[in-house]
């Protein structure tokens, strides 16, 4: 997808939230679901560009390798 919608100048990428206070995570997650929203806005959304197209990012920005 991060290759045919480059074309377009769309930045696709994978986040991982880390571990979040849902029903999945439950009440000893890390994170509220605020604070991993706030933390991709901050760490990841804010700063990204089109050479990070494709990539999969950790909550703190950090890239995950493939």
């Amino acid at each position: 997808m991060a290759n045919e919608l480059k074309q377009e100048n769309i930045i696709c990428i994978n986040v991982n939230p880390g571990w979040v206070q849902t029903d999945m995570g439950r009440q000893k997650a890390q994170f509220t679901t605020e604070q991993a929203v706030t933390n991709i806005l901050i760490n990841i959304i804010s700063k990204v560009s089109m050479s990070d197209s494709g990539k999969f990012l950790n909550f703190d920005g950090n890239e995950y390798p493939w």
